[in-house]
């Protein structure tokens, strides 16, 4: 990842998304219709994680 911030430096932002992102993201991407009723759920309770977390069942 150094090797790659400092080719990038100036031109693009190098970075990764918290873990806990990374579970809802993966809940979705291994998820099906129930997941979609779910990221709408979430998305009325505000988007936060917490929102996300009780509307996925985590």
């Amino acid at each position: 990842m150094d090797f790659l911030r400092r080719q990038l430096r100036g031109r693009m932002h190098l970075g990764g998304d918290a873990p806990k992102w990374a579970w809802v993201e993966y809940r979705l991407a291994q998820g099906g219709f129930a997941e979609g009723l779910a990221a709408a759920q979430a998305a009325r309770a505000g988007g936060g994680f917490a929102a996300w977390k009780r509307a996925l069942g985590g």
